[in-house]
């Protein structure tokens, strides 16, 4: 169950990956090509779902055609928002960028194929300009009285001369951040920035570290594992299950929620699906959104489960409700559990993703299962 540390490491990622894409991705945005007219709907009309067909990459010669041919069909697939080719283009740069082309540009180009059974198929030209192939040329930290500059080095997952992918440095911040909790210090600030230059294809870190004080181990304890009282039988069945209107509301007790959603699961003879997440998480809306666009994967999982949004934020991260399933690697995070409480599944949802959104589809095909 993730604990104020972990929840940390949730903001600091998300804070991080915010930063990084504003860096690369809303630079250059002015450049894009306006979407074909077919990609665009009228203000308040319903968007149609688009269909991609096919996806073609030029330009991005120095991932050699394998590559080129993974990633170009890794971008196949159904849509349901209308910002999907945006998030296509970003998910190409953001590619080229984990691989070290930190200047990476991409500029689509749609084709409409023809309209069937109410979707628009399509065809995407991505013309792309890589830039230099960024390595690192050295990696300098300040702050540090508990690491050396040595052990800081072995920490993170990247080395002199190793290509300075854009996750990567991320990933790496995140991971440090961990590590100084687990030794004692919870309110440890760890920033890696980096500078390029362009004329040598080099990119010199910077880690920055404030480390705070450190506290005791009871002080972690106490705060990683919460006093658990399970709401009574009067309790729970003092108000029948109802959806809310809002998904996630740090108000509601989740722990309760979750018992009388297990007695409606027994009534209806369905399962209970959690959904681990928070208002401040983006791919939660984008998971809710799915669901409303997509008629027939809403109506599959309403006749097999029970649902509970189960809010995760520094407001009320309902560890307790929590507690007796594995630890969320990612939100939204999926739990399916049958009437007794019994898990049957988990999901970090990541495979459900795509480009611009989620795979319907994908998601259909996990909770058939259930």
């Amino acid at each position: 169950m993730p604990d104020s540390h972990e929840r940390r490491n949730i903001t600091w990622r998300v804070r991080t990956l915010l930063c990084f894409s504003f860096v690369f991705l809303v630079g250059d945005a002015r450049a894009q090509t306006a979407p074909e007219p077919q990609a665009k709907e009228a203000k308040g009309a319903a968007f149609t779902p688009v269909v991609v067909e096919n996806v073609t990459i030029q330009g991005a010669n120095d991932l050699g055609a394998d590559e080129t041919a993974k990633l170009a069909e890794s971008l196949n697939g159904e849509a349901y928002t209308d910002k999907w080719l945006q998030k296509l283009t970003d998910n190409v740069k953001l590619y080229l960028q984990n691989k070290g082309f930190l200047d990476a540009k991409a500029k689509p180009t749609v084709r409409s194929l023809n309209s069937t059974d109410g979707k628009q198929h399509v065809a995407v030209t991505v013309e792309v300009v890589t830039g230099p192939r960024y390595t690192v040329s050295q990696i300098l930290w300040t702050g540090s009285s508990v690491f050396t500059t040595k052990q800081l080095d072995d920490m993170i997952l990247l080395r002199t001369g190793d290509v300075g992918g854009l996750t990567t440095i991320g990933e790496s911040q995140v991971l440090l951040d961990k590590i100084y909790w687990e030794h004692g210090y919870p309110k440890a600030f760890v920033a890696i920035v980096f500078h390029k230059y362009a004329d040598v294809g080099k990119v010199a870190l910077y880690g920055e570290i404030q480390e705070g004080e450190k506290s005791s181990g009871d002080q972690a304890a106490a705060e990683k594992e919460p006093e658990c009282t399970a709401p009574t039988t009067e309790e729970i069945r003092k108000e029948a299950f109802a959806p809310r209107a809002v998904s996630y509301d740090p108000k509601v007790d989740a722990q309760l929620e979750i018992e009388r959603a297990k007695l409606e699961a027994e009534r209806t003879n369905r399962n209970v699906l959690l959904i681990a997440g928070g208002e401040w998480c983006g791919w939660c809306h984008m998971l809710d959104q799915t669901f409303q666009s997509s008629i027939p994967t809403r109506e599959l999982r309403d006749r097999n489960f029970v649902v509970v949004h189960v809010n995760v934020s520094e407001a009320n991260n309902n560890s307790c409700a929590l507690r007796p399933y594995p630890q969320a690697t990612g939100f939204p995070f999926l739990y399916v559990i049958n009437a007794e409480g019994k898990l049957l599944a988990i999901s970090d949802t990541r495979e459900f993703e795509s480009p611009y959104g989620y795979n319907a589809t994908k998601i259909e095909e996990f909770l058939k299962k259930w």
